[in-house]
């Protein structure tokens, strides 16, 4: 069985949402079957040409039209809403699953830097959902919209965090502070044909010094999301949400978000 295409950032946009919306309401069944209807009854037409069929046709046709037309006019906001929900249940089972997992790894591989990143990742968003809890009503596309997007930054951090186990695991073996003293021994004692030696216990070296430099980064990276989120929640707790009212404002915060979320992606790709 194919696995689930993983939710990314875009979903969450306007452009998205829409065309989801507009899909649902092309396909639903009770504008797209009495047009299937039609068209069948088009087929009986054309071959026994009884006036009844046709009058049918039209209005079936009709029916169909008026429940179209219906959702484009007056259902398009509950469907969009109900989208932007289903889109974040998915990501968090994902999410929790994942968490968990990870949250055990950072712990078995003694990695005190991590496991507490990890917890103050879901302290940063769990803040700034209630602030968008308190702004929006539940049914509201903005609502919808910034929680998508700051769950795809969190879930951008937890992936992360997966990364710098996986760096862990591959220089577990590595030892420090036992190649440090054999090369403190071949040094003091001069042993000849020694640089195969020397060669080998450095190589070993570079090697944890590298995963140490992506480790870095990628707990750096997750402190400049964290920081994004209290920024951006803290904007947000000040912008006047009344219908109509700093409308910009609020855009502009959401496409922050997308992009730190977009450059974490790019990051991750380039890592």
């Amino acid at each position: 069985m194919a696995n689930k295409r993983q939710l990314a950032v875009e979903d969450f946009s306007r452009k998205s949402v829409s065309r989801s919306v507009n899909r649902r309401i092309w396909t639903q069944p009770a504008s797209s079957y009495p047009v299937a209807a039609a068209m069948g009854l088009g087929v009986s037409f054309a071959m026994f040409d009884a006036a009844w069929i046709g009058i049918a046709i039209g209005g079936l046709a009709l029916a169909g039209g008026a429940m179209w037309a219906y959702g484009f006019a007056f259902g398009k906001d509950r469907m969009a809403v109900k989208y932007l929900r289903r889109l974040r249940e998915q990501m968090r089972r994902e999410r929790e699953a994942r968490i968990q997992a990870i949250g055990d790894e950072l712990t078995k591989l003694g990695c005190e830097a991590g496991s507490a990143q990890l917890s103050n990742l879901r302290v940063k968003y769990e803040t700034f959902a209630a602030i968008v809890g308190e702004k929006f009503e539940e049914h509201e596309l903005t609502f919808g919209r910034y929680l998508g997007v700051a769950e795809q930054v969190y879930l951008a951090g937890v992936d992360n965090l997966q990364k710098v186990v996986i760096q862990l695991k591959s220089v577990s073996s590595i030892d420090r502070s036992y190649i440090e003293k054999q090369i403190k021994y071949l040094d003091e004692n001069g042993i000849q044909n020694s640089e195969a030696d020397y060669e080998a216990l450095r190589s070993r070296l570079r090697l944890a010094d590298e995963a140490k430099e992506r480790i870095d980064a990628l707990l750096n990276q997750n402190e400049k999301a964290m920081t994004q989120l209290l920024e951006t929640g803290s904007r947000l707790s000040s912008v006047d949400t009344a219908p109509g009212q700093a409308k910009l404002e609020m855009d502009a915060a959401i496409s922050e978000l997308s992009h730190l979320s977009n450059n974490v992606e790019i990051y991750q790709t380039q890592k």
